[in-house]
């Protein structure tokens, strides 16, 4: 359920259709590695990347099964900067992976180490970068 606006800046709607959300959410593919605790003090590590990102989380396709409400750690692979996560919302199986929200347990938005847009944004409006202007020929002799 999305709706895409203004480029590649998406909207998600949840299951009421509501498109109301807190920060903007920008698609995007960010390697992460989402760390999932074990009974033995081990862990296991998925490497996998984001769909969409936002200063509150993301969502990513995982192959491990998680449960909502899960408590678990994503790693900015670039970065290495480690982010602790609930899962909040899981979704459609396809293609041996499930889509996943996570949540960051306090708003990060410099995690992502992008810039988003602003609510306005529309890519259409920047200005694309020119070439120097061709001399005109001249008319008169």
């Amino acid at each position: 359920m999305s709706e895409t606006i203004k480029g590649s800046v998406t909207r998600l709607t949840d299951e009421y259709g509501s498109t109301r959300r807190r920060t903007q959410r920008v698609k995007i593919a960010i390697p992460i590695a989402v760390r999932l605790p074990k009974a033995n003090e081990s862990f296991y590590e998925e490497a996998t990347e984001t769909v969409v990102v936002n200063a509150h989380g993301c969502l990513a396709r995982l192959a491990v099964p998680l449960e909502q409400g899960q408590q678990i750690r994503i790693i900015n692979s670039k970065s290495a900067d480690e982010q602790a996560c609930t899962v909040v919302w899981i979704g459609k199986f396809n293609e041996g992976k499930t889509e996943v929200g996570l949540e960051f347990s306090e708003p990060a938005p410099r995690f992502w180490r992008i810039t988003f847009p602003p609510e306005d944004w529309n890519p259409a409006d920047r200005k694309l970068p020119t070439a120097p202007g061709m001399p005109q020929p001249s008319t008169s002799k």
